[in-house]
């Protein structure tokens, strides 16, 4: 076990270009391990849940780089990216590209996503001009 993990360093260490791609594509994450223990406690917030979303999107760029460097370290790296393609889809079809940090100030989810959500929002919007 400790070798194949020497292995996998080494094959980032020498090869400038996977690290270097690598690298970009991080920068677009959040920090997954932070955002799994507010959700685990419950204290996530709307954009917190866009955090995750924009990481899941990277995360098929990030697995075909890994893949695409043909070497056997690398490679099994990149089969080890769950890629949650129905989460990823689900976020980005349910939740507005920036929502409010509380929950509270509604405008979490994009009109269209839920019919009888979309119908309590114009109720209480329009209810207003009574």
């Amino acid at each position: 076990e400790i070798e194949d993990r020497l292995a996998k360093v080494e094959a980032f260490y020498s090869r400038h270009r996977i690290r270097e791609a690598t690298r970009v594509l991080l920068r677009r994450t959040c920090d997954l391990q932070r955002l799994l223990a507010k959700l685990a406690c419950g204290t996530v917030n709307p954009r917190d849940l866009v955090a995750l979303s924009a990481t899941l999107q990277v995360l098929p760029e990030l697995r075909a780089e890994l893949f695409r460097e043909e070497l056997g370290s690398v490679a099994e790296l990149a089969g080890e990216i769950n890629l949650f393609p129905k989460l990823s889809a689900l976020l980005v079809t349910a939740l507005q590209e920036d929502p409010p940090l509380v929950v509270t100030e509604g405008n979490i989810f994009r009109e269209g996503y839920h019919q009888e959500l979309d119908e309590l929002i114009r109720a209480t919007r329009d209810g207003k001009q009574w």
